[in-house]
């Protein structure tokens, strides 16, 4: 399943090419690596809402994802079992 698709529920077809496209434009001014690309996320976030798309369990799949990411990218276990921060 394509993440336009989840957004086809709340925002018809429009709703999941306008996402597709604000997505496209996001990465085009850098994604999250750049400043532009932080600020635009929150514009896209507002648009959203504006336009009630709602992207559904995708995005707590996501956001899932980033804490798990953040959690083990600060804790490794040795190989003897022991934990240790980072």
């Amino acid at each position: 399943m394509h993440f336009k698709d989840l957004l086809r529920g709340s925002g018809g077809v429009s709703g999941g090419l306008f996402a597709q496209q604000r997505a496209q434009a996001w990465l085009d001014a850098g994604g999250i690596a750049s400043p532009r690309g932080r600020e635009f996320a929150l514009e896209i976030h507002r648009e959203f809402v504006a336009r009630n798309l709602s992207p559904g369990g995708a995005a707590d799949l996501l956001a899932g994802t980033i804490f798990l990411h953040h959690v083990t990218a600060r804790t490794s276990v040795t190989r003897s079992g022991e934990r240790k921060s980072g």
